[in-house]
């Protein structure tokens, strides 16, 4: 009677120990199941030979264990030496030059053809042709230090122009373009004293008594741009791609007008360019809306094409910054706001100091010395409340004396503050600069670069959405201008 065998091969298992016709005993030699190694009897140290499988066939004895070879042996056995094999010879090969085989000509994808069914109708487009000029253009790389925001470089250069118009009496400096940072284009090669370079000390007149600041401008040479390249590539006859500083030339030429005319949003290529103050697009939480364009070059087969359009963007209202205060708060006076929006604490006040942050004012309780200030947050004080000590030599007999905001203006400047309890604005970026509300103007022109609310998305998407008819007669305002 054959028992359960293990997993010996005798009896249809898989342990080493062969037949499964009896019960084996797990471990022992010819049991089932996966057995011991076998151990070395006391007299040698040979293991015992195996029974007889099921089928009758005696199995060979095993050589010696690795244990018992250990046994009998003391020393271990030598290994052999390891030969580490030499390294991989790199054959110099020599520098691959393409032959006729690999030159692939960089081709422009060409229409296969016009379609052929339906019906033909006239489309119009938003797309205007550009004459390029055929002669070329030079560039003139400008430096102007300290460094100044684009509004301050274009009239700087504009002074520039004049200066050196009156000394050579020389058109050329007057049909000159400049991009607003480092890049001068004209169509012919300006002439000064110094041959291709100039350096000059130019002084910027201040604006509301302000001192005048001086700049110095270098305009340098520094290439001659070849118009013919960009002919050659509207033609296909041979440029793979459109030059790059050829339309770039273009591109100055186009944003040079309308920057000087409106308010613009100069990016690298292309622009956008906004009209003024409306107060009938004021929206919510003290923005206003205002209408332009937006333009960009586009070179395709045989044309260089303008893409004009209308663009909408939001721009801080401006006024005094009480009036942009009710409005922020969707109210028309100050005084209708709850005062508890002015609480430090509040989410209110966090959110109306973070829509304050970086924004230009102008001051209007002097009318001398420094006027703009950037406000950097609202105070946690407001002028009944916050004191400050008189210090300096315009303190006079009042030097060391502690006082309030409100008395300050009050005893210095004779001004009775009528909104005291509004918090302070903080200015200044070394030294914190505190002053009423009521004492601050908003600076027109002012972009917001913050990310809109829900409904003033959808104040701007009224403004914005037009009749097709109306859209067209937009367009070609801009291109007008």
């Amino acid at each position: 009677m054959s028992g359960r065998g293990g997993r010996g091969r005798g009896g249809g298992g898989r342990g080493r120990g062969g037949g499964g016709g009896g019960g084996g005993v797990p471990g022992a030699p010819g049991g089932g199941g996966r057995g011991q190694p076998p151990q070395p009897s006391a007299a040698g140290g040979a293991p015992a030979a195996r029974p007889p499988s099921a089928t009758g066939t005696a199995p060979q004895a095993r050589p010696p264990s690795s244990a018992a070879v250990a046994s009998t042996s003391s020393a271990p056995a030598p290994r052999p030496p390891r030969v580490s094999a030499p390294p991989p010879v790199r054959e110099e090969l020599p520098p691959f030059e393409p032959d006729e085989t690999f030159k692939m000509e960089r081709m422009r994808p060409r229409r296969p053809a016009a379609g052929t069914r339906g019906r033909k109708f006239p489309l119009l487009v938003n797309l205007f042709t550009i004459v390029v000029p055929s002669a070329d253009a030079y560039h003139y790389d400008v430096a102007i230090t300290p460094e100044a925001p684009p509004p301050i470089n274009r009239r700087l250069i504009a002074e520039w122009k004049k200066i050196h118009f009156a000394r050579s009496k020389s058109e050329d400096f007057k049909v000159i373009v400049y991009d607003g940072r480092k890049n001068i284009y004209a169509p012919r090669r300006l002439k000064f004293a110094d041959g291709d370079s100039v350096t000059d000390k130019l002084a910027l007149p201040g604006e509301d008594q302000d001192k005048d600041r001086m700049f110095t401008i270098a305009v340098k040479h520094v290439a001659t741009v070849n118009m013919e390249r960009l002919h050659r590539f509207l033609d296909d006859k041979g440029e793979g791609e459109a030059p790059r500083d050829a339309l770039q030339v273009l591109d100055v030429v186009l944003k040079s007008r309308p920057a000087d005319l409106f308010e613009s949003v100069i990016r690298r290529t292309g622009g956008s360019f906004y009209e003024g103050y409306e107060p009938k697009f004021n929206i919510s939480n003290g923005l206003n809306a205002r209408n332009g364009w937006r333009q960009s070059l586009r070179p395709t087969y045989h044309d260089v094409l303008l893409n004009l359009d209308i663009s909408t963007t939001c721009f801080y209202q401006h006024g005094p910054l009480p009036n942009v205060v009710a409005a922020f708060f969707n109210k028309s006076r100050i005084q209708d706001v709850n005062p508890r929006s002015f609480e430090p604490k509040s989410t209110e006040f966090q959110r109306l100091s973070k829509f304050l942050s970086s924004v230009n004012i102008n001051i209007t309780y002097r009318s001398s010395g420094r006027r703009k200030y950037k406000i950097r947050r609202l105070h946690k004080e407001s002028a009944a409340r916050a004191n400050m000590t008189m210090e300096g030599d315009n303190a006079g007999k009042m030097a060391g004396k502690s006082m309030t905001i409100e008395k300050f203006f009050l005893s210095v400047h004779g001004i009775k503050l009528a909104l005291p309890n509004l918090p302070l604005v903080e200015c200044g970026t070394s030294k914190s600069v505190l002053i009423p509300m009521e004492l601050c103007e908003i600076l027109p022109n002012q972009r917001h670069l913050g990310k809109l609310s829900d409904a003033q998305t959808a104040d701007v998407i009224k403004i914005a959405a037009v009749a097709p008819p109306d859209r067209q007669a937009r367009i070609m305002k801009g291109r007008r201008s």
